[in-house]
């Protein structure tokens, strides 16, 4: 007997940024002239009308089909928010605002009756307004809407999914510093991670999720006989000036999700990951 999970990793949204990922559908508080406080449906701006209708949604809905009636079990993999450290392309002082932005980006995928868990990595805490905040109130906002649905805020995890041990947390390792040493410092950070739990005796994890980085890579990694996927998820964002500096000009955007289809057939194992994503050239051409 055969069974199916597919399980999508996305992440860094930056909700509350104008370079992050907005719902057409959230509605936010904005103060009025005569100091109280209006609900108002902010308008998207052009990168995320892309982020929202051409890259999210999009790639949301190709994820469904291609699931079927099998389980989808998503994970997001930090930095739901975009905090108050780097204000200059904040939407609002309002950081109630990031709230509501975020749990709405999120309900997305509730809507849909195959999902029965969800998971939320903690991120940056320059970015989760510290110790995970924004996180658990996202949580809870998605817990009180969805109570059927097994909703969980997670620094680190080690989920054993369809019979595959999966570790996911928010931090790894840069994507190396030229493109001839592309993935070289995921690939020893995997190769370790492997080594590591091989001399303490235990299974080494089948697949190793990470994000933060904002540079997709897939690398695979075999030691003594056991092969495992590392995955670094592309954001769902577009840089600001600060990741344009420790960059140092990197003018390839990224955005996107990987789905991870996991089959379980008589306790026989099989796994691979479906990229979702386009890359863009984002530097100013001219023609004199």
């Amino acid at each position: 007997m055969s069974k199916r999970i597919i399980v999508p990793f996305f992440g860094d949204t930056h909700a509350g940024s104008s370079l992050g990922l907005l719902s057409p559908d959230v509605e936010i508080q904005m103060e009025t002239p005569d100091g109280s406080f209006q609900t108002t449906k902010p308008k998207l701006n052009s990168i995320q009308e892309f982020l929202w209708n051409d890259v999210y949604t999009t790639f949301v809905q190709e994820i469904f089909t291609f699931a079927g009636k099998d389980e989808v079990f998503p994970f997001h993999m930090g930095d739901v928010t975009q905090g108050i450290k780097y204000p200059e392309k904040l939407l609002s002082n309002n950081i109630s605002n990031q709230i509501f932005i975020a749990t709405k980006n999120l309900e997305i995928w509730l809507q849909y009756k195959n999902v029965r868990k969800m998971r939320l990595l903690s991120g940056t805490p320059s970015h989760s307004l510290g110790e995970n905040s924004s996180d658990v109130l996202v949580e809870n906002y998605l817990k009180a809407k969805y109570p059927k649905t097994d909703i969980r805020t997670q620094y680190y995890g080690l989920s054993t999914i369809n019979g595959a041990l999966v570790d996911v947390t928010h931090h790894g390792p840069g994507a190396g510093r030229r493109v001839w040493l592309r993935g070289n410092e995921f690939r020893y950070y995997i190769r370790s991670l492997i080594t590591q739990e091989l001399i303490r005796g235990i299974r080494p994890p089948d697949v190793i999720v990470r994000a933060h980085t904002h540079e997709p890579l897939e690398e695979w990694i075999i030691v003594e006989n056991h092969r495992t996927c590392g995955i670094v998820t592309p954001p769902l964002c577009f840089p600001g000036d600060f990741a344009r500096q420790i960059t140092k000009g990197v003018y390839l955007v990224t955005v996107g999700m990987v789905a991870l289809e996991i089959i379980n057939t008589n306790d026989k194992i099989t796994f691979f990951p479906w990229w979702y994503k386009k890359t863009l050239d984002i530097r100013s051409k001219e023609i004199f």
